[in-house]
């Protein structure tokens, strides 16, 4: 984790944050072995964390639907935590990751505005 993945850092570096998502949405076959699994889930946390504070700072009429729903299922996600089984860590990880997606391209738009 370096210090642009802090969740209280005042600057979160949204490339690499990409960089992670990328990662752990790689496909199948591309599969990270299961330590690397748990710390990209350990990154895309403090990440969403982060990300969600900030998303969460805009009005919710002002996010749109998508990031909302994102958000809601942010939530579900740290309430149910990974399934059990061969892939529930890995498919948490992806839906993490699918998450924090939405809410760094929202980032990036308002970014530019």
């Amino acid at each position: 984790m370096t210090a642009a993945m802090t969740p209280h850092s005042d600057h979160l570096d949204l490339h690499e944050v990409a960089r992670i998502c990328d990662r752990a949405l790689s496909p199948p076959r591309r599969r990270p072995a299961d330590g690397e699994v748990k710390d990209l889930t350990g990154r895309l946390h403090t990440a969403l964390h982060a990300l969600a504070l900030r998303v969460e700072a805009t009005a919710a009429d002002r996010r749109g639907p998508k990031v909302n729903g994102a958000l809601r299922d942010l939530e579900g996600l740290r309430e149910r935590g990974p399934s059990d089984g061969p892939f529930g860590a890995w498919t948490y990880m992806r839906a993490l990751a699918r998450v924090t997606r939405v809410f760094v391209a929202y980032l990036k738009t308002q970014k530019t505005q």
